[in-house]
């Protein structure tokens, strides 16, 4: 599932956090961004750019603090994410078919368990 990009798209897995956080919260500021997937300010920044020149994001100024902005996915940029969302659901249903119901069933409670722990962080 992970290489250099995310499910062999153009865009790194990064990225399509971004891309997922202006979906989640329209208006998101990168400031914001960087509190929440904990990135670097300047990588950030670099991401941005990028997805902005690839019609993936918009920017509006803020109308508060003309030094800040906010950032919105594009209805291209909804798309491409959908896109990927829809590969890695077909990726990891390939992944599983193996399993048995029984095993299915333990994989979840442990997978809901990992999630209960990575939450207190």
């Amino acid at each position: 599932i992970l290489n250099n990009t995310y499910l062999k798209s153009k865009y790194s897995l990064a990225e399509v956090r971004v891309m997922y956080a202006a979906i989640l919260q329209p208006g998101i500021t990168p400031t914001e961004i960087v509190s929440l997937l904990k990135l670097d300010k300047s990588y950030l920044s670099r991401m941005i750019l990028r997805l902005i020149k690839l019609k993936i994001l918009s920017k509006k100024k803020s109308s508060i603090d003309g030094r800040s902005f906010h950032l919105y996915i594009t209805e291209r940029g909804q798309k491409e994410f959908q896109n990927l969302d829809d590969t890695a659901t077909r990726e990891m249903q390939e992944h599983l078919k193996g399993l048995s119901e029984k095993d299915c069933k333990v994989l979840m409670k442990t997978m809901s368990q990992i999630e209960g722990i990575l939450s207190k962080l």
